[in-house]
């Protein structure tokens, strides 16, 4: 479970989280295996013969483990923040890595508003993160959330 706040003031905004995040991996279950190995020896051959394919089918994306000191703050401007909760990787791509480098292509712009540079970030990240989806589904598939906060409102990016 993932903790924000923020406390928006006459000069700007505070905000906190935790660090801990869930990781997922494709993981195989005992009792998956066992199940298959049981229906592959009904075969009345003397060899159990496994398919590479029919394994890899057996994998399935699950959480793994809870881990410290993962970010879930993100500067973009003087005036806005994002903040995440959710899978800390996509398709082996750390959250972390995706948001800097929208950041980076979509620099905030001092001659546009507030709003408008959001939006930019916003459409950035949802092209950035349905492309990497696109690639393959491996990610805790509950979900993902992005807060974009400004002094002025709190703007959620939704990734389900």
């Amino acid at each position: 479970m993932t903790f924000i706040a923020s406390v928006i003031a006459k000069k700007g905004v505070a905000i906190i989280a935790d660090s801990l995040v869930t990781s997922s991996r494709p993981v195989i279950e005992y009792e998956d295996f066992a199940n298959y190995i049981k229906k592959k020896a009904e075969n009345k051959d003397k060899e159990i013969k496994i398919e590479p394919k029919e394994i890899i089918e057996l994998f399935k994306t699950k959480a793994s483990h809870t881990k410290d000191y993962e970010e879930k703050l993100f500067k973009y401007d003087d005036y806005t923040a994002i903040t995440t909760a959710g899978a800390a990787n996509i398709n082996g791509k750390k959250i972390e890595v995706i948001i800097n480098e929208a950041v980076k292509k979509i620099k905030p712009n001092q001659k546009k508003s507030i709003d408008e540079n959001v939006e930019n970030l916003n459409n950035s990240l949802l092209m950035k993160l349905s492309h990497i989806l696109k690639l393959n589904l491996q990610y805790d598939p509950l979900y993902l959330l992005l807060l974009i906060t400004t002094k002025q409102k709190t703007k959620p990016v939704f990734l389900n």
